[in-house]
């Protein structure tokens, strides 16, 4: 199949009107996403107690929409809610991190497949300009490379939930998200996998060109190798202890 063309996809969409209106955020989303970012600033720790008064105060929200986002949170795995003592912050162990990617590798070297079947080059395209401009940062300074740390998580999500939604299936996309949500936190808690080379979006870069060329097998065989090798990072594991294994 003849390869196309990314950058004139992305500029069809972008001069294409009658564009989809996103749904504005209701309170609950603000308050989740708040949450999220307490995590994302370091201010929300594994292990911590907390108040719900005091993550109102933090996140400047009402009181109900902070009890509906640590609800949501709490059925994603990070936090627990106790009855007169508050929010406990929980952590994610190695071994929880190791099922998560082979949770993963189940799901996604297949999804990937069929999204080279059929690409849909407008995702690609937009995917691909972030994940170029955010790994082009690695060749600037070190500040600017730390500031980014969240735009690269948030990109690395986004790229997987593209897969993901290959399936078009409601139940296994609310199961990805409750397993990145726990991979997210580890990442979180020990960033040391946050390498300056920038090799796991080098990574994703090469699964888009595989789906934008039409080549499952090349796609599924990217996506399985970047899995593997993203399970090593995350857990500092030596690639000569990989390959002794």
């Amino acid at each position: 199949m003849a390869r196309r063309s990314i950058t004139n996809s992305v500029a069809d969409v972008e001069d294409a009107p009658g564009d989809a209106i996103e749904r504005e955020p209701n309170l609950r989303d603000v308050a989740y996403a708040r949450l999220q970012q307490l995590w994302l600033n370091g201010t929300i720790k594994p292990q911590q107690w907390l108040s719900q008064r005091q993550l109102v105060e933090l996140i400047d929200a009402p009181l109900a929409s902070v009890r509906d986002a640590l609800k949501r949170l709490e059925a994603e795995g990070l936090v627990v809610l106790q009855p007169k003592r508050g929010v406990f912050t929980l952590g994610t162990t190695p071994t929880q991190i190791s099922e998560i990617y082979a949770f993963r590798m189940l799901l996604e070297v297949t999804a990937v497949g069929r999204a080279a079947e059929r690409p849909d080059m407008v995702a690609i395209g937009r995917l691909m300009s972030e994940t170029r401009r955010l790994y082009d940062t690695r060749q600037q300074s070190d500040e600017a490379w730390a500031a980014e740390l969240p735009q690269r998580i948030e990109c690395d999500v986004g790229f997987h939930r593209f897969v993901i939604g290959q399936f078009n299936n409601a139940y296994i996309s609310e199961a990805f998200d409750r397993a990145i949500s726990r991979q997210r936190l580890y990442r979180l808690t020990f960033p040391g996998s946050n390498r300056r080379d920038g090799v796991a979006l080098a990574e994703h870069i090469d699964v888009l060109a595989a789906i934008a060329d039409g080549v499952p097998s090349r796609a599924m065989e990217a996506m399985r190798s970047h899995l593997s090798l993203a399970l090593r990072r995350t857990l500092d594991i030596p690639e000569t202890e990989t390959k002794a294994r």
